[in-house]
């Protein structure tokens, strides 16, 4: 799954793992549809959560501390997340499976070791991100390539050629999608369904988050539009109406789920265990996941930070509005004096602007980021100082 409004605690190159207040946002999970296993029963307490996944009949929430939360069935250890449990910044689900990335851009893989699911390819440092299939893991790397690994009888651990230039991955149940620098889409793997058969009609403005079900697609459009493809005996690959203002969006086996600008929360397709059901009320979203036959949105909470002089770290705590679509407001905590640089990398890792943001207090700060100059897509704001830095991920709409 990829996740569009969530606060990064790490990524890659761009920035170092801090322990992360998130003082404003409550970061609670809601879940609804069927509950078999307990997969609608999160753990309390259920806030501060930073990031959540879900995979058949589990599912995994990062905190804002790095640790890892997990719930539903774990006859395999896919919920017993090992240990040292912290330092994580990026999880997904398969099956049985689990696999998570820490600040380091090392892989942890637990749960079933069917197929050698546990076996990382080559050197396990410089991830950027992971995705969980059925039965397979993907990741990508620093360089831009990807790496999958576990089973393979349909060709979806397959390396797709030329293995280059990858900004954002998912994979679907045995099938994977991944999006280049230049926002096209590649997808491999089973194609029994016709998952892998985008639309030769389809408008071509460029990809920024993709996410696979068991047979069919979504890929949402930097205009904030959705495609899908594939599988389409219960309407998840129809196009909602209206089909606008998208900003996340995940996939579960037979239905879809995503997250509009307003921050609420639509689904369709298969509706069997009410996972299409949204609860009221539907609003406060950023992100969401989907199960077999569940759904999760993690809230967003607006009331006002807190005072935060003191703090231990720097941290980014809004960006607003998100999505933009030309300026924002930048609101940060700064754990002691010091003196900031504020830099914006696109997806591909680009330095698009850098600009001191000066000498600055301890406590509470804002600042304007203006956006006006660059073209849609999803942006990594980041903020350094001293050894600490800070980054946030956001959405450009035009």
């Amino acid at each position: 799954m990829r996740i569009l409004w969530q606060l990064i605690l790490g990524f890659g190159m761009f920035t170092s793992f801090a322990e992360v207040s998130l003082a404003q946002w409550d970061g609670s999970i809601e879940s609804w549809g069927s509950n078999v296993y307990g997969v609608c029963d999160v753990p309390e307490p259920n806030e501060n959560f930073a990031a959540i996944a879900s995979g058949k009949y589990h599912s995994l929430g990062i905190k804002t501390d790095g640790s890892i939360v997990g719930w539903g069935l774990s006859t395999s250890g896919q919920c017993d997340v090992p240990e040292p449990n912290e330092n994580f910044v990026a999880v997904s689900c398969g099956n049985y499976h689990s696999i998570a990335m820490r600040a380091d851009s090392t892989i942890t893989v637990w749960g079933s070791d069917s197929f050698g699911l546990y076996e990382v390819p080559g050197l396990n440092e410089g991830f950027l991100a992971v995705a969980a299939g059925e039965q397979h893991c993907m990741a990508l790397r620093d360089n831009g390539s990807v790496v999958l690994w576990g089973s393979n009888e349909l060709n979806q651990s397959d390396i797709p050629d030329p293995n280059e230039n990858f900004v954002v991955i998912a994979a679907g149940s045995m099938h994977n999608l991944a999006i280049k620098a230049n926002g096209n889409l590649q997808v491999w793997g089973n194609n029994s369904l016709g998952q892998c058969d985008m639309p030769d009609d389809h408008d071509y403005d460029p990809f920024i988050a993709i996410a696979g079900g068991f047979g069919h697609s979504i890929a949402l459009r930097e205009d904030g539009t959705v495609l899908l493809w594939g599988f389409n005996v219960y309407g998840q690959s129809n196009e909602p109406e209206p089909n606008e203002s998208f900003a996340s969006i995940d996939a579960g086996d037979f239905h879809n789920i995503a997250v509009k600008e307003d921050g609420s929360i639509i689904a369709w397709g298969h509706n069997n265990g009410g996972q299409c059901n949204v609860p009221e009320p539907n609003e406060d979203y950023m992100a969401v996941a989907g199960g077999q036959f569940f759904s999760l949105g993690l809230h967003l909470n607006t009331t006002n930070i807190e005072d935060s002089a003191g703090s231990e770290y720097l941290s980014i705590t809004r960006i607003s509005p998100n999505p933009v679509t030309s300026t924002a407001q930048l609101l940060f905590l700064v754990p002691e004096p010091t003196v900031l640089q504020l830099e914006i990398h696109d997806l591909s890792g680009r330095l698009v602007e850098r600009r001191s943001c000066g000498a600055l207090p301890s406590g509470e700060q804002t600042v304007e980021v203006n956006f006006s100059d660059l073209a849609s897509g999803i942006y990594l704001v980041r903020l350094s100082g001293g050894s600490q830095s800070a980054t946030a991920r956001t959405v450009l709409v035009r």
